[in-house]
């Protein structure tokens, strides 16, 4: 893993961490307390070379000095000073002069940038002249002989009179005179009389850009705060300003109201208070806008939750966190007329939620139709809607069929049924040869005489077909699952495959197998008037004829002819019935009954 061109030191050790968080889970657990305390010190060591290895060239300088320290420095330590080169690289490429003052150019004797003291401008008074023209300086007087008590008027000093072609520059203005200070004021003052002296005024101009002032998160700020007037790019005088109190109980006015924007920070609704010493970021502020707020030993994240875009950087010094790059988003905001019309307007999500969640295809003639008054038109997703009228997606269909007889077995267990039949069966399992669609059905009076229906299942398989079952696929019931139908499959040589847990749509084939017989059986109960206790007859009566019923899923073909390969016999099928007429008589064949024993009532019985 490297470092991409461009990625900020925070952002690559993001990353790096999460990689090291996922190996942290497979590291031992130590017993020994002496023993984790080496092992976290040699990982330690290694995260601290993985990291400045993975580091971009531009860096190298750094990395090998910290890779030659002895002892090796800490990966806290080793990041502090990455992100302080960082921050002062960053301060190289965008710093500019604090001050420039322009004006109309002047030939080049003067504007010859010989020395930096000379075009340095004097502040012991109000006028513009070099230090060594200044009417207060000693040796002045004492090499001028015609001044000898006071100096003279700055107004007539000639040397700094600049004609319609001078210019001066001034950088750093005045560091001659380190009691003095040059207030804005003063450089405007300096600049007027150049521009009046000129008498070009409107060639001249005037740029004055501050440098890059250090700003600081601060959890206890109300609101941000500075105290550089040349950050604000816009301003906005209220009516009433808030007083700042500070930790010690003194208050601090606040001048006015505006917009920040420096090269690495963009800051709406910042505080100008003079007398502040410190920059500050207000974290409640950023919270209030909806932005999150990450901190963590290695520096701070400001990120925008709505786009997931990581919008400011900060660095840990100290116990502080100072800001590197930090640049809020413009959110429009809805002007108060479009608001009011808006507000105005009822939405169709809110008919639709005063509807009961109705669906748009209804909603729709009513909006109309104008009885729900003027809605607005815009769509929406009603996630109320999305989760309570979703409906799970259908199985794909399967139409397989195996290429043998007995290569693939499918089988289920039905019951418990409602009504226990005579032999008090309650259950019944199928087993459906996947090659020929032949299903198999017996009665069981529970459900753990699985085990001894499948040995007998099997054995006839084997007996009759002289096949062997290859696989075995069944649901996760338990029966399917016991130690002696596990060692019965075993010993078969048999593989088994059980679907997913409550995916009974995984074992389809034997579901809708169980669909097919249960219609049938109460197809042939209702016709035939027999009460459910006759259903187990009424399905192996089912079976037998779903059997020899043509298959769409294997050409059109009976399982009974695609399994035994022979054609059938339909002559000897009867209808599921009841009606009977008992026919009683003496054992004595030459005896006749008399006629009324043929008037019996008709009794219940199936054929």
């Amino acid at each position: 893993m490297k470092q991409e061109p461009g990625q900020s030191i925070n952002s690559f050790l993001s990353q790096m961490q999460g990689i090291w968080d996922q190996l942290e889970l497979s590291e031992p657990s130590w017993t020994c307390s002496e023993d984790s305390a080496h092992f976290i010190v040699y990982r330690d060591h290694l995260r601290l070379i993985q990291f400045l290895i993975s580091r971009s060239d531009a860096y190298e300088s750094v990395q090998s000095s910290l890779l030659h320290r002895s002892p090796l420095p800490t990966l806290d330590n080793a990041v502090a000073e990455l992100l302080y080169e960082e921050t002062r690289r960053g301060l190289l490429q965008t710093r500019c002069p604090d001050t420039v003052l322009a004006a109309p150019s002047q030939p080049s004797h003067i504007s010859s940038p010989s020395s930096t003291s000379r075009h340095s401008l004097c502040r012991k008074i109000g006028a513009g002249h070099f230090p060594q023209d200044c009417p207060r300086n000693p040796e002045k007087w004492s090499k001028n002989p015609s001044s000898t008590s006071a100096p003279p008027k700055p107004g007539n000093q000639s040397r700094f009179k600049p004609s319609s072609h001078s210019a001066a520059v001034a950088d750093d203005v005045l560091n001659d005179s380190p009691s003095s200070t040059l207030s804005v004021n003063d450089v405007a003052e300096i600049v007027k009389q150049i521009m009046s002296n000129s008498g070009t005024p409107s060639s001249s101009a005037l740029s004055v850009t501050s440098g890059n002032p250090t700003w600081y998160f601060d959890s206890g700020c109300c609101n941000h705060m500075t105290s550089d007037p040349f950050s604000f790019i816009s301003k906005q005088h209220l009516s009433h300003y808030p007083l700042i109190h500070t930790a010690d109980g003194s208050h601090m006015p606040v001048d006015h109201v505006g917009h920040v924007s420096t090269s690495t920070l963009s800051l709406p609704d910042t505080y100008f208070i003079p007398s502040l010493k410190l920059n500050l970021i207000s974290v409640g502020q950023l919270c209030d806008l909806g932005f999150d707020l990450h901190f963590s030993r290695t520096g701070c994240r400001v990120q925008d939750p709505e786009t997931g875009q990581t919008i400011g950087i900060g660095s840990k010094v100290g116990r502080l966190f100072e800001l590197i790059n930090l640049s809020i988003p413009h959110r429009p905001t809805i002007p108060p007329q479009s608001a009011a019309s808006v507000t105005s307007q009822n939405s169709l999500e809110l008919w639709h939620s005063r509807l009961g969640h109705v669906s748009f295809s209804c909603l729709h003639p009513l909006v109309s139709s104008g009885l729900l008054g003027v809605v607005s038109s815009k769509k929406f997703d009603c996630l109320p809607c999305q989760l309570a009228k979703q409906t799970a997606l259908s199985f794909h269909l399967s139409t397989s069929v195996s290429s043998a007889p007995f290569d693939l077995v499918h089988s289920d267990i039905w019951g418990l049924s409602p009504s226990t039949i005579m032999g008090g069966f309650k259950y019944f399992v199928i087993f459906i040869d996947d090659y020929s669609r032949f299903t198999w059905l017996y009665l069981m009076r529970n459900r753990a005489e699985l085990s001894q229906i499948y040995h007998t299942f099997v054995t006839m398989v084997k007996t009759q077909f002289s096949c062997h079952i290859k696989l075995f696929r069944t649901d996760n019931a338990m029966e399917y699952k016991s130690e002696e139908f596990l060692r019965l499959l075993k010993k078969n040589g048999t593989i088994t495959h059980r679907s997913c847990p409550i995916t009974s749509q995984q074992n389809g084939r034997a579901e809708r197998k169980h669909r097919h017989i249960l219609d049938t059986v109460r197809a042939l109960l209702i016709s035939a008037s027999c009460p459910e206790t006759f259903w187990g007859k009424a399905a192996l009566t089912a079976i037998y004829t779903i059997n020899r019923v043509p298959s769409p899923t294997i050409g059109n073909q009976t399982p009974y002819d695609r399994l035994y390969e022979s054609s059938l016999d339909y002559s000897m099928l009867k209808f599921f019935t009841n009606s009977s007429v008992p026919l009683f008589y003496d054992s004595d064949e030459t005896h006749i009954p008399p006629s009324d024993d043929f008037t019996a009532p008709p009794e219940m019985s199936l054929s």
